[in-house]
């Protein structure tokens, strides 16, 4: 098939230390899985492609950057999540620092889908806690951001932040996630807004539940002071 042909062009571009031959064979077969949608093949092909003998480094970082532009892409957070694992596991050690930072933080706000399965409401310090983050706060685009490692200050990488908050609203827009942060109380809210008359709704419900708990304890206190009652005259 097309993957075999081009995995025979990059050994041949990789064992003849080809670097710009390399990149662009390890890029093409990435595009070639993209393109017919094969989200597995895509990872598999990366975890092989990153794992042959003699790789180069320089073709494993163009590879996960290519690969890095396709996660917004992805069908469903199931196929999202682990194509970003992916790349997390084969990146160790070998791209470079900014494409570090920003797979870090992609993998950070996919965390927070996780997490906001489980929680309908949850404290930022509690979803700092989750994370392994330290919470700090800013006052860029009045907005909170959270300090990975101190290096970031260090390194100038604070726009990174930025690109998170882009993304964590894409994902908003997107309906791939609901939140909604009160940033005077630091609570971050994971439930659905709900209409005026599913509330009302709710309510009533809650209401007659409420009403009949209380006519069954009537009725069982009424019951218990008759009993009472015939033990005292006996």
């Amino acid at each position: 098939g097309a993957v075999d042909s081009l995995l025979n062009v990059e050994k041949q571009m990789r064992l003849a230390g080809d670097v710009a031959g390399t990149k662009k064979a390890v890029i093409d077969i990435v595009e070639l899985c993209y393109k017919a949608c094969a989200w597995k093949t895509l990872n598999d092909q990366i975890v092989l492609l990153s794992k042959r003998r003699g790789q180069l480094k320089q073709a494993v970082t163009a590879m996960v950057q290519k690969a890095m532009q396709y996660i917004d892409d992805t069908p469903d957070i199931e196929t999202r999540i682990e194509l970003i694992k992916t790349l997390d596991n084969v990146s160790a050690g070998k791209v470079n620092d900014t494409s570090c930072w920003s797979l870090l933080l992609l993998s950070y706000l996919q965390n927070i889908l996780v997490v906001s399965k489980y929680y309908s409401r949850i404290t930022l310090k509690r979803l700092a806690d989750l994370l392994c983050l330290s919470l700090q706060w800013y006052s860029l685009h009045d907005y909170f951001l959270v300090e990975l490692v101190p290096v970031l200050k260090q390194t100038g990488s604070l726009s990174l932040f930025q690109e998170a908050e882009k993304h964590l609203s894409d994902m908003v827009v997107s309906k791939a996630l609901v939140a909604k942060i009160d940033r005077p109380i630091g609570i971050v809210s994971f439930q659905t807004a709900k209409d005026s008359n599913d509330i009302l709704n709710s309510w009533a419900v809650n209401i007659e539940k409420l009403l009949d708990l209380v006519e069954k304890s009537c009725h069982q206190i009424h019951k218990e002071t008759m009993v009472h009652k015939a033990v005292l005259r006996a």
